[in-house]
């Protein structure tokens, strides 16, 4: 069941957005050890109560907070256009998307337990304090993770032109893309909206009567330094995302039986998809889900009507 947000505040840029195509994140692929695996060395590390075991503890679990802040800015295209941008930056990115406060950021002392004792030797108290806080960060992160829109159809209020809004992590844009296709009027608390009507197939191909016009309204960059040009566009998707995080447990729904399902791809496999998303012309700045597969065994790739 679609997702929508329309916000109370009339100068968000959206008038709403809808998903249209959603995953579970975009994980990071360029790292051998995980975030749990380095608090696990940490806690082991610990069992050696001499100063090495403190130094090696505190190392670990600062591994496994970097990693956790890489792995959320990636998740919503944040990461690849500020790998090199420092610690304390990337927390203002978190900040900036509407992902978590830094009020709650310095409650957890993330800069600290980061930047602190990088030539001293900690007390074992100190270290099991960072794998615990590691450990908290870690587990609300995910769940900010469980469920990314990278596609939304979305009103632009400026000219309220339909659309829909993707979200490229794999080159760190936030596009805008005109839509012709079927809409329409539904009311909301008193004032009427029109709505595209959802424009994909189980698929992924577009719909009949659907056309994307290949040339974005707007696109811009997620990077560190142009954060005031992308913040009121970003924080709307994390807002729709917000409404639903988690997977969501088996209900009925019109008498069927509506299920979420996961699955697990060998690492070559998310390179391919990654490649199928770029679009069948080199450049196209337009995501294609046309080619994603659903299901199981060796079923063609499927494709769009006019495809």
């Amino acid at each position: 069941m679609s997702q929508i947000y329309i916000p109370d505040d009339k100068s968000d840029p959206f008038i709403y957005l809808m998903d249209s195509v959603n995953l579970n994140g975009c994980p990071l692929t360029d790292t051998d050890v995980t975030a749990e695996q380095y608090l696990r060395f940490a806690a082991r590390d610990l069992e050696d109560e001499f100063e090495r075991g403190a130094v090696n503890g505190i190392g670990n679990a600062k591994r496994a907070l970097h990693q956790t802040v890489d792995a959320l800015l990636q998740a919503h295209g944040l990461l690849f256009r500020n790998k090199r941008t420092a610690f304390p930056q990337k927390l203002e990115l978190i900040d900036e998307a509407g992902l978590f406060s830094l009020s709650i950021l310095n409650t957890l002392n993330l800069e600290r337990n980061v930047v602190e004792h990088e030539y001293r030797v900690p007390t074992h108290a100190r270290v099991h304090e960072v794998i615990d806080v590691a450990w908290l960060w870690l587990l609300a992160t995910r769940r900010l993770s469980e469920y990314v829109a990278y596609e939304s159809l979305a009103g632009w209020r400026a000219d309220q032109t339909l659309g829909v809004v993707q979200l490229d992590p794999a080159q760190g844009l936030l596009s805008f893309f005109k839509v012709v296709g079927p809409s329409q009027v539904y009311e909301h608390e008193g004032k009427q909206y029109t709505f595209l009507e959802p424009i994909r197939m189980s698929g992924g191909g577009l719909t009949q009567g659907v056309e994307v016009d290949p040339t974005p309204v707007w696109s811009v960059t997620l990077s560190y330094k142009n954060r005031d040009t992308w913040r009121s566009l970003l924080r709307p998707v994390v807002a729709l995302n917000e409404a639903r995080y988690g997977i969501d447990g088996a209900v009925v729904r019109q008498g069927g039986v509506e299920v979420s399902m996961r699955v697990t791809l060998p690492l070559a496999e998310q390179a391919r998809i990654r490649e199928f998303m770029s679009g069948d012309e080199k450049g196209s700045p337009i995501l294609n889900y046309a080619k994603f597969v659903f299901g199981f065994g060796d079923a063609a790739p499927a494709t769009s009507p006019d495809g």
